[in-house]
């Protein structure tokens, strides 16, 4: 019995530790175009995280044969955060002699483990004639490289998510390097525009770091480099202009007395054509703001028990996915006898996408009168580019109690005087011998006319500060431009902070961010857009002048250029930076901006 147990429970780990390894088989060649006296090397790789005993089985070719076989193996471990990976890669390489000329493929090859199978992909090769006069093109294997074949050696791609999308309906934009390749070395020479696009930046590549694609048959080094989230705000077919790098590669060395050399070389990635199309107009509803994507919303109080005078939090939350920048929160319903302020609005969203996350809407309320309130369903209408049209969600309503107040509320308030009884022995004569005295005017005493002034002031103060609060509610720029110092001082404090650090990519961040926020609520623009065309297009319609607007253009692509290209700069020189952006924006504070009353 013992013994039963013990076979069972082995062949159990056995079995979990067999069906536990991971495994993967992939192909490639090293080129995809050849002559017919060329020979061509096909390559088959099997990764696995243990040692196995597993060959390739090649299929019956077709214009090709096999003329030779060589196999190689090497393992690999890694450390990540304590935690080891270990890889071990079988090679074999195969040596094919084309037999004629003509398209042919060379079919999946499989590889059995354990009854389980694994395939790779099928690739297409092109056999040509030989041409006279021309040397035979020379195949790539390990340290060699080839200028021809079937692919470039290196290049730029641009991959777009989707073609075509609704206005304001999120695309994320990749660009990724190809190389066959020992990359050194890596520099932008010009970022797309992204013209009629909002631009989020998700990734950009700070160092060179590579991992293995197969394309087209074809094995490359794969560099992401940058990562963006567009958001179109017009309609029309958009075309995103290429970018253009300039790499750094190894030449080997041909002879023992040969160093090497470095070689720089030019790529530009394919531009991409996006067809944008308008959001439709059947059934659109009255209160859409601009919101596209999937989203949900839902308000709650700080407090459901107040006395008058108090002030309490509604806090209104919109969840989901999609353009949160691109759209203003919905509009608070009407609430008597409640006081409020202009909202605080903060999007909370996942850097890996921009287009995930929260916007978190917080109203103060001030119920002014003693009772029962109900704040009623606040409604959020958005168009899902998915299903194609409009929907509406909306909060459940909240109600809360308002006491009255223990303290004063700063109003004076009269109550009739009650009921007197009068008696006939209340009855008292008047007395016919005046004793007032020495009698004067009021107006004529010094403590009437302090009063007098007083009074005056505290009315005109009251009427100002009214003044200043309906305006507050209904004049958003007005609003933008009052808190715009107070924001300006929170963001210098933090550029600041980074002065001294050796962090030069987050200050340039930071700087950027101060820059763009102090223009926002200065002109009144949205604060969610970060194309530089857009904020110079501003300037120019508030008459800013253009030298003021190319100190401005100028910094902006400075800073986007630092982050991505990781250009270093002195403690000295960030200094420099930090001055010259404060004299952009004392510059831009002295521009009297006419604002609606």
């Amino acid at each position: 019995m013992k013994k039963l147990i013990f076979l069972t429970l082995f062949f159990i780990s056995i079995f979990s530790l067999v069906s536990g390894i991971e495994l993967s088989v992939s192909s490639y060649v090293d080129k995809t175009e050849l002559t017919v006296n060329e020979n061509l090397y096909l390559t088959i790789e099997i990764n696995a995280d243990k040692d196995i005993k597993a060959e390739p089985i090649i299929p019956q070719l077709t214009g090709l044969q096999i003329i030779g076989q060589s196999s190689s193996s090497s393992t690999s471990i890694e450390i990540i955060n304590g935690k080891m990976s270990k890889n071990i890669k079988k090679s074999f390489t195969y040596t094919l002699s084309p037999l004629k000329v003509g398209e042919f493929i060379i079919p999946p090859i499989l590889v059995k483990y354990h009854k389980k199978q694994y395939h790779t992909k099928s690739i297409k090769v092109t056999i040509t004639a030989s041409q006279a006069n021309v040397s035979p093109k020379k195949s790539f294997r390990k340290g060699q490289y080839s200028n021809q074949g079937g692919g470039k050696e290196i290049f730029l791609e641009a991959q777009a998510n989707k073609k075509s999308i609704y206005i304001g309906e999120p695309i994320t934009i990749n660009y990724k390097l190809y190389s066959n390749r020992n990359l050194v070395g890596l520099d932008a020479e010009k970022f797309p525009e992204f013209t009629g696009f909002l631009k989020e930046g998700t990734y950009q590549a700070k160092r060179i770091s590579s991992t293995i694609e197969v394309i087209n048959g074809i094995r490359y080094y794969s560099y992401r480099i940058s990562e963006f989230t567009l958001f179109p705000t017009f309609s029309d077919r958009l075309t995103i202009e290429p970018m253009i790098l300039v790499c750094a590669y190894e030449i080997p060395a041909k002879s023992f007395f040969d160093f090497g050399t470095t070689k720089r070389v030019k790529v530009q990635s394919n531009s991409i054509n996006i067809d944008v199309k308008e959001l439709p107009m059947d059934n659109k509803p009255a209160d859409f703001s601009g919101a596209v994507g999937q989203f949900h919303i839902s308000a709650n109080l700080s407090n459901k028990q107040v006395q008058a005078g108090e002030s309490l939090t509604l806090t209104v939350t919109i969840s989901g996915k999609g353009n949160f920048k691109m759209f203003e929160p919905p509009t608070l319903p009407k609430l008597n006898n409640i006081g409020t302020f202009p909202p605080e609005i903060s999007d909370i969203l996942l850097e890996s996408r921009k287009t995930e996350g929260k916007k978190i809407v917080k109203y103060i309320l001030i119920p002014e009168e003693p009772g029962v309130y109900e704040i009623p369903e606040i409604q959020l209408s958005y168009f899902d580019p998915y299903k194609e049209r409009y929907k509406t969600v909306t909060s459940l309503p909240i109600k809360f109690d308002v006491e009255k107040s223990e303290k004063p509320l700063g109003i004076h308030s009269y109550s009739r005087p009650q009921g007197i009884d009068i008696n006939i022995l209340d009855i008292c004569f008047i007395k016919n011998i005046s004793s007032i005295k020495n009698f004067s005017l009021v107006f004529e005493h010094f403590w009437f006319w302090i009063l007098a002034i007083i009074s005056s002031l505290s009315i005109m103060f009251a009427y100002i500060y009214r003044k200043e609060k309906d305006r507050l509610l209904q004049d958003r720029a007005y609003y933008r431009a009052k808190i715009s110092n107070k924001k300006l001082q929170k963001d210098m404090n933090e550029v600041k902070s980074f002065l001294s650090s050796q962090q030069a990519d987050t200050f340039f961040l930071v700087a950027e961010k101060a820059l763009k926020n102090f223009i926002a609520n200065r002109f009144n623009i949205s604060a969610g857009s970060s194309k530089i065309q857009d904020i110079i297009d501003v300037l120019k319609v508030k008459n800013v002048d253009d030298k003021l607007i190319q100190d401005v253009k100028h910094f902006l692509i400075m800073t986007d250029q630092v982050r991505f290209s990781g250009i270093k700069y002195s403690k000295e020189e960030i200094k420099n930076k930090f001055t010259e952006l404060n004299d952009i924006i004392h510059r831009l504070s002295k521009i009297k901006v006419r604002r609606n009353k």
